[in-house]
């Protein structure tokens, strides 16, 4: 462009007072789009860089492990921990990593029977999280849906001891999310069993509903699969 106006300017008749003004108003010129050129790449730099941080820290599905003390991770669309409540993990490590870990440090506090839900993941989620409960005695493992995990944190129970109360209050409607809350699942399931047999028991017995959580599919912690109730969100 340069080259051009001292081309052209070299074909006008004009006093050197006007073509150095000419010249300093196309270099202004050129100044101000390089200016607007380089705004408008920050922009697009920050508004790429904050969808991707959205992204990273939007929590797409979870994690729960029922126990006297629940355990929920919360993962982004990368199975990234994003969230862990009840529990110390790092943020942002790897959700096989943190499984294996909690699992493994419950294990040694011998909290007993332990029920690891995944919610609104994939298939591939609950395979992982499956292979992470293998090889550790008593630890199952179960998929739900979305919709259930929303229902569970309005009781503001786990997804696997809100199953439980479901199970109980159809044996016994007087029980409370809050008498559920403070037990581990060996005791909740004993309590179920011990439900359903008083209403064997009774006359025209029959609970009806017949102890439903016990009946929602898991696989049990050396790998092997019993069914599963529901699939992965």
């Amino acid at each position: 462009m340069e080259k051009r106006f001292i081309e052209a300017a070299g074909r006008v008749h004009a006093g050197p007072g006007l073509i150095q003004s000419t010249r300093l108003a196309v270099a202004a010129t050129r100044r101000r789009r390089r200016a607007v050129r380089r705004a408008a790449a920050a922009a697009s730099a920050f508004l790429l860089l904050s969808g991707g941080g959205w992204v990273w820290f939007a929590p797409v599905s979870a994690v729960s492990i029922d126990a006297a003390q629940p355990v929920q991770l919360k993962l982004n669309r990368f199975d990234r921990v994003v969230s862990a409540e009840g529990g110390e993990v790092p943020l942002f490590s790897g959700c096989e990593a943190a499984v294996s870990r909690l699992l493994a440090r419950m294990e040694a506090d011998g909290a007993g029977e332990l029920l690891v839900t995944v919610t609104g993941g994939d298939a591939e989620l609950y395979e992982m999280v499956s292979e992470c409960a293998a090889g550790h005695p008593n630890v199952y493992c179960d998929g739900g849906s979305a919709e259930e995990a929303a229902a569970a944190d309005a009781a503001g129970l786990p997804l696997g001891k809100y199953r439980m109360l479901l199970a109980l209050q159809a044996l016994d409607p007087s029980v409370t999310a809050e008498e559920v809350a403070g037990m581990g699942m060996r005791q909740l399931r004993e309590w179920e069993a011990a439900l359903s047999g008083e209403a064997d028991s009774a006359p025209g017995g029959g609970s009806g509903n017949g102890g439903g959580a016990g009946h929602h599919g898991r696989h049990a912690g050396n790998g092997q699969q019993k069914g599963r109730g529901n699939q992965c969100g």
